[in-house]
């Protein structure tokens, strides 16, 4: 029996590989199946993963079955070859999975991970990935930082990062000491420095920062009227408890009077009944761990406080 029509097309663009789950979504059963390995028609790498018999075996359709095989996404120095970091041209066929999911594979290096629901894996050349700036920090764990500066430079000049990127994927994974945070850390001492990264970028680095440790998503810019009729701008807000996160960006004003104005700007949102939580570089990107527990402390105070005032005017 011939292959389905969509499983060929498929196949076509997909180095040779289907699962399957995928072929017998395109009308093959499993009788079909076994007669097409069989034949020759199809090749079966894995349990339940086959590559067609008349396309040659490749570095990309191999990794491409190993996460159909293992439900991982391609990581380390498989997802920067994929991903076309420099220098990995000879990366092994390797994935991650969910902590506490099957670990071993034959033939297949498997890494276990807690945080891969802090990131969004996408899909390039075909091939579930880590994004870039989680594997640059995952790569560093194998090269060092020796190695490691060529790749992060070449990704940089070619434009695939910028240097927020990586502040914010060190900031959101160190406070587990994921492998590769002190390589990443120590590159981003020598070349990434902060005044890089645009203060409108640092804000939302700051918000995914908090979604990251289970916080509702600040808003971001919140315009608010003084009592002298000016109208400002809250870095981060939650309006309702009147939280109002202000960045300490001495280091990204060149003057005084900038920093004067920010702190001028702090007592007159005291004064409106705002809880002012000032967050400082060096807070986010060392203790990114404590000041979200300072915020989610603060919510829910608030929360409580809302509960209280109900409960009387019930």
């Amino acid at each position: 029996m011939a292959l389905p029509d969509d499983a060929l097309r498929h196949m076509r663009m997909y180095y040779g590989i289907a699962s399957r789950s995928e072929l017998m979504g395109w009308g093959m059963a499993s009788a079909s199946v076994a007669r097409s390995v069989g034949s020759g028609e199809l090749v079966r790498i894995h349990p339940g993963v086959y590559r067609h018999g008349a396309v040659r075996p490749s570095w990309h359709g191999g990794l491409l079955a190993a996460c159909l095989y293992t439900g991982g996404v391609a990581t380390h120095r498989a997802a920067g070859r994929v991903l076309g970091l420099d220098g990995l041209e000879k990366a092994p066929v390797e994935v991650v999975v969910p902590d506490g999911r099957r670990k071993r594979f034959d033939g297949i290096r498997t890494r276990q991970s807690t945080q891969l629901d802090k990131i969004t894996c996408i899909e390039r050349l075909g091939i579930p990935c880590t994004p870039l700036a989680r594997t640059v920090l995952d790569v560093g764990a194998d090269l060092g930082l020796k190695r490691l500066k060529p790749v992060v430079d070449s990704a940089i000049r070619d434009g695939k990062l910028r240097w927020w990127h990586l502040y914010s994927v060190l900031a959101v994974h160190s406070e587990h000491g994921r492998n590769g945070c002190g390589v990443l850390r120590a590159l981003l001492e020598e070349e990434g420095h902060h005044k890089r990264v645009p203060l409108s970028a640092w804000s939302r680095m700051a918000g995914e920062l908090l979604v990251a440790h289970g916080l509702p998503e600040p808003e971001f810019e919140y315009a608010v009227t003084f009592l002298n009729g000016r109208v400002a701008y809250i870095d981060l807000a939650y309006p309702d408890p009147m939280i109002a996160i202000e960045l300490d960006s001495r280091s990204f004003h060149d003057n005084d009077d900038s920093f004067e104005s920010d702190r001028s700007r702090t007592r007159h949102l005291a004064t409106l009944g705002w809880t002012v939580l000032p967050l400082t570089w060096a807070q986010y990107l060392n203790d990114g761990v404590e000041f979200a527990g300072q915020v989610r402390t603060v919510l829910a105070r608030s929360r409580l406080r809302d509960l209280g005032t109900s409960g009387s005017r019930g």
